[in-house]
């Protein structure tokens, strides 16, 4: 059976999610040709377009939106990392406060869980993730920045278990018992994928 790597110009031959998957990944590394390639051999709906073109927008629309929770968590993260460190240098007596650190550290645990989760979802589609990354730092000149960034959220994130103790803690002090951590990284791919499924990608899904 013919896979992606062993087809090589043959994209007539390929369904709709393989021709996918393979413009995606030239769009990512702005190889125009087989981008060109892929086109001509692709049916349009309404002569006007690749059968793939929904799933591209959609897919277009999701990374954006994992851009901006990753960034969201990010600050939220440095906020109260950089008040833990403003309260020890200014006030002494706090410095075994760890409130701000802990803030800090279940921000970063949503981070990872966005990170994670987006890239589980889209290795199961099938996309290229490292392309997307490299297009992604090229776009938005993060480089270096954003690897650093990435290994000190990591370095400082709750894992799932601490995540959730923290969280019970606080909802203890404000009345609330037995709270359960509903973001996951688990849970986080289950409400992607079935997201993407009312989006246009059922297909691309193995049941």
């Amino acid at each position: 059976m013919a896979t992606l790597k062993t087809i090589k110009n043959s994209y007539d031959l390929l369904t709709k999610k393989e021709r996918f998957i393979l413009y995606d990944a030239a769009e990512n590394r702005d190889d125009q040709n087989e981008m060109d390639a892929i086109m001509l051999a692709t049916p349009n709906e309404d002569w006007i377009k690749p059968d793939f073109a929904l799933q591209a927008e959609q897919l277009l629309k999701m990374r954006l939106v994992m851009l901006v929770e990753r960034l969201r968590y990010c600050r939220e993260a440095m906020f109260w990392f950089s008040l833990m460190v403003e309260e020890e240098l200014t006030d002494k007596g706090k410095k075994n406060d760890r409130f701000f650190y802990d803030y800090a550290r279940l921000n970063a645990y949503f981070y990872c869980v966005i990170v994670e989760s987006s890239n589980a979802i889209f290795e199961e589609i099938g996309l290229d993730i490292e392309a997307w990354k490299t297009k992604e730092n090229e776009l938005f000149s993060f480089d270096f920045v954003d690897e650093m960034t990435d290994k000190q959220m990591r370095n400082l994130a709750f894992d799932e278990k601490e995540a959730e103790t923290f969280l019970n803690k606080v909802g203890k002090e404000k009345g609330i018992e037995k709270i359960v951590l509903g973001f996951t990284i688990e849970k986080e791919v289950k409400n992607l994928r079935e997201l993407l499924k009312t989006q246009g990608f059922a297909e691309f899904f193995k049941d």
